[in-house]
């Protein structure tokens, strides 16, 4: 009897309380079970959750977009994370258009036994990188079980604009040189250059230089006012490639774009050039990846590039 009078005695309050109070209590109720449910959908249909990457240098104000990054795991899948980090989780899940459906479906056969062929898996990390001087930009994929990047194609460069040389200010109509990477968000599958990637320009390093500029891109079309510019049939294979990393395991994939092989010969042979200690810098992280075919981590200090700190 004690008990059906302490019940009645506990309704009898709620009916008496402010409705507001009835109202907030309801909301509460169904934030709980919103998060309840919510937590559920993501372990039972996952999408490849993968942290953003962070931004470096501890004295930088840069923004989510920065584009060099400090992350011991070489391949993009983001492991560990620097302290700068954006606090929110991003999903891995590329853009998509209509277009960039039916190339990708188009594509990916012929690519997956092409990977095969090589020893190589369609869909795992990939590295890029561009050669201004030559007009190639290299495919390296990164091996099964090891932490080594693999060769798997060199593609003709069908243009750029400008010179040797960094891009310094808007409208210099210059293709950049440096360290940058590309999230999933970057790929533009509504490009009027029928497919492209944004460089992430300008990085870190180029802001800390106060250079300036935007939308630099791989794209196709074979124009270019600041961008590499390829043939629409080699952006629809690299696009695809880039898609399948990134809508897999990558949370974005590295891109170093050089005026030239960075070799002894060749920097002798531009070592009057003002861009001189600027390549020098280049070089470095160049001599890394071809020491060790891992992509090296890149940070600032001191307005210059430093690596795998």
């Amino acid at each position: 009897m004690a008990l059906i009078k302490h019940i009645r005695a506990l309704n009898q309050a709620m009916v008496n309380r402010p409705r507001w109070f009835l109202i907030i209590v309801l909301c509460l109720v169904l934030i709980l079970i919103g998060f309840v449910f919510s937590r559920y959908w993501l372990i039972k249909f996952p999408l490849a959750i993968t942290k953003a990457p962070p931004i470096v240098s501890p004295s930088a104000t840069a923004s989510a977009s920065a584009s060099v990054l400090s992350i011991p795991d070489h391949s993009g899948t983001a492991k560990t994370l620097s302290y700068l980090e954006p606090l929110a989780y991003h999903v891995a899940i590329t853009p998509k258009s209509s277009r960039a459906k039916a190339v990708i479906q188009a594509q990916r056969p012929r690519l997956a036994k092409a990977f095969s062929d090589k020893r190589l898996r369609l869909g795992s990390p990939i590295f890029i990188r561009i050669f201004k001087a030559t007009k190639e930009l290299e495919i390296w994929v990164k091996e099964d079980n090891k932490p080594t990047f693999a060769h798997f194609k060199t593609y003709p460069i069908a243009t750029y604009s400008g010179q040797l040389g960094p891009k310094t200010a808007e409208g210099d109509r210059q293709a950049p040189e440096g360290f940058y990477f590309v999230a999933p968000g970057a790929l533009n599958p509504h490009s009027r250059f029928h497919l492209s990637f944004n460089l992430g320009y300008p990085n870190v390093y180029d802001r800390k230089h106060q250079y300036t500029g935007s939308a630099l891109m791989v794209h196709g079309n074979r124009v270019s006012i600041g961008c590499y510019a390829m043939t629409d049939a080699l952006i629809e294979e690299i696009y695809t490639i880039a898609d399948a990393a990134l809508s897999a395991e990558q949370a974005f994939f590295r891109v170093h774009s050089f005026p030239f092989r960075m070799t002894a010969k060749n920097l002798q042979q531009y070592a009057a050039s003002p861009h001189a200690d600027f390549w020098d810098n280049l070089r470095e992280g160049y001599e890394i990846f071809e020491k060790t075919h891992i992509p090296p981590n890149v940070d600032v200090e001191n307005r210059r590039y430093v690596f795998n700190r």
